[in-house]
């Protein structure tokens, strides 16, 4: 039989990670609505239902020349960074070389040092404020 407490924590699980997924979502689908929007500016409420935008998109050369340019790079930057990516973990696991700590650091670097700067940064906000933090 499993414990209430358990219970309680599995259910808060899943109702932050559909805020989460609600969070993340709803600029998408408020993006999607608003290009249907009749008027000039995207604004709420809708003014009407128009597909004008789309026409006015496939007919601009420079817009299609410029998403053609994005996912020209889009798939290029991908494939790079699959092929480092991968190639890089390949010689992190089963190789030793020298400064392998350093080319580690150097990969993981862009993955932590946004979050150990947001922490400092809250910690000092914190401590302007007063409150202290502590073990």
């Amino acid at each position: 039989m499993k414990s209430k407490k358990v219970d309680i924590s599995l259910f808060l699980q899943r109702i932050y990670f559909g805020i989460f997924l609600l969070y993340i979502i709803t600029p998408i689908i408020l993006i999607i609505i608003i290009a249907f929007n009749n008027s000039k500016l995207p604004t709420l409420p809708l003014k009407g239902f128009t597909l004008k935008w789309f026409s006015v998109m496939v007919h601009n050369q420079r817009l299609i020349n410029a998403l053609v340019t994005s996912i020209i790079v889009g798939i290029g930057t991908t494939s790079f960074s699959l092929f480092l990516g991968i190639m890089s973990a390949f010689a992190f696991v089963r190789k030793r070389f020298l400064g392998k700590n350093f080319f580690y650091f150097l990969a993981i670097a862009p993955v932590i040092i946004p979050g150990a700067i947001l922490g400092t940064s809250i910690l000092v906000a914190l401590g302007i404020i007063g409150i202290r933090g502590g073990i």
